[in-house]
């Protein structure tokens, strides 16, 4: 399978990810610096981080994305659209929250719409656009087809598959983690209308990954490999001119990354 590209069109699939809990102001600092530097489509932080990102970024296309309820999901629906509302207001044009996952799991689909839909709301109200992750590694299709259908009714920018942190136990007692799948992309493109989009994040590490997302009908990923990335696209011939090549979809056989 190929693909035509440039390398500006691979940069703005990417929400460079600052996320992790140990990651202090000097490493955001530099990611950001990263971010604006590969021209990627955002930077993505923790709230307390957007006056830091924003300065760094002023001037560049590179978009300050914030997460909330970040990564359970579990604060009360007050207090999220408080959060995404400060977000919003403080200078994040892309918000990321994540559901209720209890909620989901639990079959309460009047609190998880209502929850969406309010967020949602305040976002668009501070000329903002939502991603709603969904955390599949805890999900049945069933429930992840659902939270389609609720996202697309609502009218969402995007659909999330994962927050990078979801971690399942298994009978044995240790956590594992998948992230993105091919069968949860395909499903989730399926069951959205073109006009929502769908981000993948979790496990897409390779210029290879992003290829293979894309040709899913993926338009976003999130990711901590983003220099890696657009290095080995430039070394492949990658650049401002639109080049047709062929991606080596070693992942497609085991269905994930």
């Amino acid at each position: 399978m190929n693909e035509t590209v440039t390398l500006r069109d691979l940069a703005k699939m990417i929400d460079h990810s600052l996320l992790h809990p140990t990651m202090t102001d000097e490493e955001i600092r530099k990611g950001c610096e990263l971010a604006r530097k590969y021209d990627v489509a955002s930077a993505c932080v923790k709230p307390y981080s957007i006056p830091l990102a924003k300065e760094i970024l002023a001037g560049s296309d590179v978009a300050v994305c914030p997460v909330i309820g970040f990564p359970h999901g579990n604060s009360i629906t007050k207090i999220k659209v408080a959060e995404a509302e400060a977000a919003a207001r403080d200078g994040g044009t892309e918000i990321d929250m994540v559901i209720n996952i209890g909620k989901a799991m639990g079959g309460d689909w009047n609190y998880v719409s209502a929850e969406i839909r309010a967020i949602n709301d305040v976002v668009r109200a501070n000329k903002a656009i939502l991603k709603v992750i969904f955390e599949n590694d805890y999900l049945t299709e069933t429930l992840i087809i659902k939270l389609c259908e609720i996202c697309s009714a609502i009218g969402v920018a995007f659909v999330k598959t994962s927050t990078g942190y979801g971690f399942v136990k298994q009978d044995s007692g240790m956590y594992s983690y998948k992230g993105a799948t091919v069968a949860h992309l395909k499903l989730m493109r399926q069951h959205c209308p073109p006009g929502v989009q769908i981000k993948a994040a979790g496990g897409v590490r390779t210029l290879d990954d992003l290829l293979l997302v894309r040709s899913l009908g993926v338009s976003r990923i999130g990711a901590t490999a983003t220099q890696a990335i657009l290095e080995e696209a430039k070394k492949r011939g990658i650049g401002a001119t639109p080049v047709e090549l062929e991606s080596r979809h070693a992942a497609l056989a085991s269905g994930a990354y």
